[in-house]
């Protein structure tokens, strides 16, 4: 996590990608890290088409970052285990300078050149809460929001085994 928070604070403009048809945790942890991003001063743009997203999802959507990654130094790629599961698809990773990857899934074999993947964490979402943490972000309700929803989504409304004191 340490590399991401050097990444996030030597760098300006960053495109923030999750996995083909997202789901509670994709959302909440892409619109999260938009948020945050934005908050340090930085420039995010949301690679998620609005389209995509399902409709029980627009309370955490945020398409205020929606537009061209054009000029953008950094691609992340959140909760997305394979690049051919890439939402915007995987020549991002060609055509973007740096990239990390955050992901709890067990499967990720670390495509990006710096992987933060936990296979012990419940969600994407708690890790971008502990990246949010990393980065002396205060936690605001416009951050809290997208998170809580990320991992409520992926714990079943915290009812899943991989439910945990840390989630």
């Amino acid at each position: 996590m340490e590399q991401i928070v050097s990444i996030i604070r030597n760098y300006t403009s960053f495109a923030v990608c999750g996995h083909v048809n997202p789901d509670g945790d994709c959302i909440g942890s892409c619109v999260a890290l938009c948020r945050a991003l934005d908050q340090l001063g930085k420039r995010a743009v949301l690679l998620i088409e609005p389209g995509d997203v399902p409709a029980h999802l627009t309370e955490i959507w945020d398409g205020r970052f929606c537009g061209p990654a054009d000029g953008a130094e950094v691609f992340c790629v959140l909760d997305c285990a394979d690049t051919q599961r890439l939402s915007c698809g995987s020549a991002r990773l060609e055509q973007i300078p740096v990239t990390f990857c955050i992901d709890h899934h067990k499967t990720n074999a670390g495509f990006a050149q710096v992987n933060v993947i936990d296979a012990q964490a419940s969600a994407t979402g708690e890790l971008i809460f502990a990246l949010i943490q990393a980065l002396d972000l205060p936690m605001t309700k416009e951050l809290a929001l997208p998170l809580y929803g990320a991992i409520s989504a992926d714990t079943g409304n915290f009812r899943y085994s991989n439910t945990t004191p840390r989630t």
